[in-house]
């Protein structure tokens, strides 16, 4: 019994350890897509319709995901500023690609 025991805690922490590694990915992708966006409308003078309309675009090109709704995207460029990048690659571990 103490294998099959083994296997079960083994697929627990495996379970726990991808939830945690597609938060961080998850994590890395709206501090990317927030950094993005203040870059872009910086250099390209973007008008505040652009969060809007990125938010409509991908929502219809990923109708089951969640979390780019206008206010979320809004969220994630505001995030650039009070999240510092050291922060965010500290707090993830994640290396600079």
């Amino acid at each position: 019994m103490s294998w099959v025991h083994d296997v079960k805690q083994r697929y627990v922490s495996a379970q726990i350890k991808s939830a945690v590694k597609v938060n961080t990915e998850q994590l890395f992708f709206n501090w990317q897509l927030g950094r993005d966006l203040v870059e872009r409308k910086a250099e390209e003078k973007w008008g505040k319709g652009i969060v809007e309309q990125l938010s409509l675009d991908l929502q219809n090109e990923f109708p089951k995901a969640k979390g780019f709704s206008a206010r979320n995207l809004w969220n994630m460029k505001n995030g650039i500023y009070s999240i510092p990048k050291m922060k965010v690659f500290q707090s993830l571990h994640i290396v600079w690609r």
